[in-house]
């Protein structure tokens, strides 16, 4: 990735490629949802090849010309919320190798929400 960015919360620390931990707190109890933007470096990629990309597991569809947003779902209650997420890139060409022994580079990141509670419901 390029870049990693937030809306309706504060990422840190600031994003660089090689880093993959990072906390996004929400200093507010009311959104229900934070959006984060992925911005790929086209650079490394082919346009009709970009890479895989899995949100917590499950591949994510996008289209890499356009921009990219997850929208998480935060916390519902008036508790906390610690949510952890991952993005794990995936590059679609193979090493090299027969077909059963292919694999791809990975990229995995690692995003942990952070939401205060609803004090004065408590």
């Amino acid at each position: 990735l390029m870049t990693i960015t937030t809306t309706g919360g504060e990422l840190t620390p600031s994003f660089t490629p090689e880093h993959q931990e990072y906390t996004v707190a929400i200093h507010d109890y009311k959104p229900k949802q934070v959006g984060v933007r992925l911005l790929l470096d086209m650079s490394k990629y082919f346009v009709d090849e970009p890479p895989d990309i899995l949100v917590n597991g499950e591949e994510w569809y996008y289209n890499p010309t356009q921009e990219m947003i997850i929208n998480v779902l935060l916390n519902s209650t008036i508790g906390p919320e610690d949510k952890p997420m991952t993005i794990k890139l995936r590059d679609p060409k193979a090493e090299g190798g027969l077909f059963f022994m292919h694999h791809s580079n990975e990229f995995e990141y690692k995003i942990r929400f952070l939401q205060p509670p609803e004090f004065d419901k408590i």
